[in-house]
């Protein structure tokens, strides 16, 4: 399952960094769903740390609920292949850097 995990983020990485090479627009859209992925992942992650705190409950599995919701889930399962897109990016620029001197 880690084996197939990992060849999905790596094709979807690429992808993503191919995607981002076609158009600006399309830059503009990975972009902006990243950075709402982004938004929607901490604020579901730091609310449910804070209800813990809150609660009293830091050596019980309640903050493990957070797993159980989909947009975080959704949020998170984008932002792997999203990040992996932009190092992979980084990665490929400084090669041709490199290349260049």
């Amino acid at each position: 399952m880690t084996v197939v995990i990992m060849v999905l983020l790596l094709v979807s990485s690429v992808s993503i960094w191919w995607m981002k090479r076609l158009s600006g627009k399309l830059t503009f859209f990975l972009d902006a769903l990243g950075f709402l992925a982004l938004l929607i992942v901490f604020a579901i992650a730091s609310a449910s740390i804070i209800r813990t705190l809150l609660d009293n409950a830091v050596f019980m599995t309640q903050v493990h609920e957070v797993l159980l919701n989909p947009l975080f889930i959704i949020g998170g399962a984008y932002l792997g292949p999203y990040f992996s897109a932009l190092l992979f990016k980084n990665v490929m620029v400084g090669q041709k850097n490199i290349k260049s001197r």
